[in-house]
């Protein structure tokens, strides 16, 4: 028969959801199956945080093998939201791992338990689908705004501040050597040349620094398709735009 292993996570002080509260009532769980318990737990540990990097819950998933059960006690005490749960009890059955909820008196390997876990599954979805929806929404209102909104910047600007507050702040460097690019343009340079000629010089992209100097080169230099952006967005007056959006 397979081991049984006890988890549980606290973040705060209250007593309904303490570490002493989850472990006593794993113990008499344990006892009631007539087991020994291999408990984890994880003490100020935020469950915004998946099992697998919390300092308990690796160690767990580390120990877990085929055959052992998992007990909690409640869902929220182990998973940080449906679709993790979801997840990680589907990857648990496929190596043949047991879960006991406590609260809700579910192995989830019983029928009943499948019936719950199809429910968490459907539930899952559907969360993944809103928090998509309230992204899109989010990243649309900070577009709409001209407030940087992902990964991408437009040529001539650099990010500034953090959280809500980041906005776009000219960076001007770039937009010297982008006047320069336009100017050699104009003279009939190709843009492969120009984009040869900024590599020969060293020439790093704003932010990428730190990238270079470290032999990680990849997204450091101007490349070809950089250096037709890069001129085009002079030519616009370097608007705050998606590098796609426009031409630019």
């Amino acid at each position: 028969m397979g081991r049984l292993f006890g988890y549980g996570r606290v973040s705060t002080n209250d007593q309904a959801t303490s570490a002493d509260c989850q472990a006593s009532r794993l113990r008499e769980f344990a006892a009631g199956k007539g087991l020994r318990l291999e408990l984890y737990v994880d003490e100020d540990v935020s469950g915004a945080l998946p099992l697998k990097a919390r300092p308990a819950g690796k160690r767990l998933w580390d120990a877990l093998g085929p055959g052992d059960t998992v007990a909690i006690t409640k869902v929220d005490r182990c998973f940080r939201s449906m679709a993790d749960a979801a997840t990680t009890l589907a990857l648990w059955k496929q190596i043949g791992v047991r879960v006991n909820i406590i609260d809700l008196g579910i192995d989830v390997n019983s029928p009943a338990g499948e019936l719950f876990f199809n429910q968490l599954a459907s539930f899952a979805a559907f969360e993944r689908q809103m928090i998509g929806l309230r992204i899109k929404e989010a990243l649309g209102h900070r577009k709409a705004t001209g407030k940087p909104y992902g990964r991408s910047r437009p040529f001539g600007w650099m990010k500034a501040g953090e959280g809500k507050d980041t906005r776009w702040v000219p960076c001007h460097d770039e937009r010297r050597l982008a006047e320069r690019v336009v100017a050699l343009r104009d003279a009939g340079r190709t843009l492969a040349g120009i984009a040869r000629e900024l590599a020969q010089e060293g020439t790093i992209k704003p932010g990428k620094a730190k990238d270079a100097r470290a032999g990680r080169y990849r997204g450091c230099f101007y490349l070809e398709a950089d250096v037709e952006r890069l001129q085009r967005a002079a030519r616009a007056g370097f608007p705050i735009l998606p590098r796609d959006d426009v031409g630019v």
